[in-house]
């Protein structure tokens, strides 16, 4: 196989993600000075830390096929060296029938030409035997050198999806938006309901991605999981409600967001889930009209939110599992010591509800907090957390497709708090 091909798809792969990565925070200067920054893009990118993963990814992958090959050879090098020492050594050691202690008179009878043609055919025999044993390690070269040359394709192959942009339609690409502020980690202090007093009597853990502008910007959008169940937190709670989307700014005064339910433990059909923020003593305070889930009523509600502190360093990655969040029917978030799955069929005959929550720690393996119909989610999540754990400094990209138990997923948002 020549080599020169995969540093050629290695080097295409690269330069897609360095446009793919840093050209959306170009285009504007592009505009503005009339001079392109693609040079500046590629020189960026390539000294990411990114650029180097995938450099090292597929190095890595090449190298292993060079040393399948290597060895193949070395073998196939030693098997016949080792054919020709037995082949010269059969012929020179040979004992033929004519020789030995025969009668004085028998040496005057003409047996030189019987003697040559019979060591003559001797030699060829060995020979014929020489050539079918290099022939047969040679074809065993070969098989070994092509199952290595099919497994460095499947590499490049999974590299190039891992690494590819994303195309719609035929001829335009489309970047994915930067997103901005930090992912963030919100539990429900209480709720109260027409007025009355204020109570607590689930375990609300909220978990939400950047955001595509500023939160107070009107259109800005961002990933959320809120997963809602019943005191004490235990693995039989019962899901009180369970819901995800995407969070949209309606409008920035007041502050007023919509939560789009993508999947909704109560069914996706309800009305327009609609509050109004404002903040108080550090705490943040939604109002609104919403069902409550005990009567199925509209009722006036106020709850109040407080935000978790999110460490510098901190891994993140919000996953669905189509490339867009309303056409997904299973959402994963993985943020500080919490992690959260949930999934739910579309298809009106198949309203099962699965979900999945998860603690982190890393002074101990994950532990299952609670799941519910997850016999296929959990692996999900598990294989999730695998894939974050290996980074190794370079998370996921924003709309990459990545593979978790054999399906596709896409990361809606991935990385390490702090980082741009």
């Amino acid at each position: 196989m020549n080599l020169l091909i995969i540093d050629h798809l290695a080097a295409v792969v690269i330069f897609e993600h360095s446009f793919y990565v840093f050209d959306r925070r170009r285009s504007l200067q592009d505009r503005l000075t009339r001079n392109p920054s693609f040079y500046v893009v590629l020189g960026q990118y390539i000294a990411s830390s990114h650029a180097a993963a995938v450099k090292e990814t597929v190095s890595t992958a090449v190298q292993a096929y060079q040393e399948t090959v290597a060895t193949a050879s070395r073998t196939y090098e030693d098997a016949v060296a080792t054919a020709s020492r037995s082949y010269e050594e059969a012929v020179r050691t040979a004992v033929y029938p004519y020789e030995g202690n025969l009668p004085a008179w028998t040496a005057k009878l003409p047996f030189e030409p019987l003697k040559r043609k019979v060591k003559a055919a001797f030699e060829r025999s060995k020979e014929k035997e020489k050539q079918a044993f290099e022939r047969s390690k040679e074809g065993e070269k070969e098989s070994s050198c092509y199952r290595a040359k099919e497994e460095l394709m499947k590499a490049v192959v999974r590299i190039t999806l891992n690494h590819r942009l994303h195309i719609e339609g035929m001829h335009e690409l489309v970047p994915e938006p930067l997103l901005y502020g930090t992912p963030s980690i919100t539990i429900r202090k209480n709720i109260s309901r027409n007025g009355g007093q204020p109570f607590e009597d689930s375990d609300v853990l909220v978990l939400s991605s950047r955001s595509t502008s500023d939160t107070h910007s009107k259109g800005s959008t961002q990933l959320y999981l809120d997963l809602r169940l019943s005191k004490p937190l235990l693995p039989e709670s019962i899901i009180k409600w369970g819901f995800a989307g995407l969070r949209a700014t309606l409008s920035s005064t007041p502050l007023r967001f919509r939560w789009n339910h993508y999947i909704d433990s109560q069914g996706r059909d309800g009305p327009p889930d609609e509050g109004t923020m404002t903040s108080c003593d550090g705490e943040e305070v939604e109002t609104g009209v919403g069902v409550n889930p005990e009567t199925g009523e509209q009722e006036q509600y106020e709850e109040r939110w407080i935000d978790q502190p999110v460490p510098p360093g901190t891994s993140f990655a919000f996953l669905t599992s189509s490339r867009e969040p309303s056409e997904s029917t299973g959402f994963i978030a993985i943020l500080g010591d919490h992690a959260l799955a949930m999934r739910q069929n579309h298809s009106p005959n198949d309203t099962e509800f699965q979900a999945v929550r998860m603690c982190i720690s890393t002074s101990s393996s994950p532990e299952v907090l609670f799941r519910q119909n997850a016999d296929a989610l959990l692996p999900l999540l598990e294989s999730a957390l695998s894939g974050v754990d290996n980074w190794k400094g370079s998370p996921w990209q924003r709309g990459q497709e990545i593979t978790l138990q054999e399906d596709r997923w896409t990361v809606w948002d991935a990385g390490m708090t702090g980082e741009n």
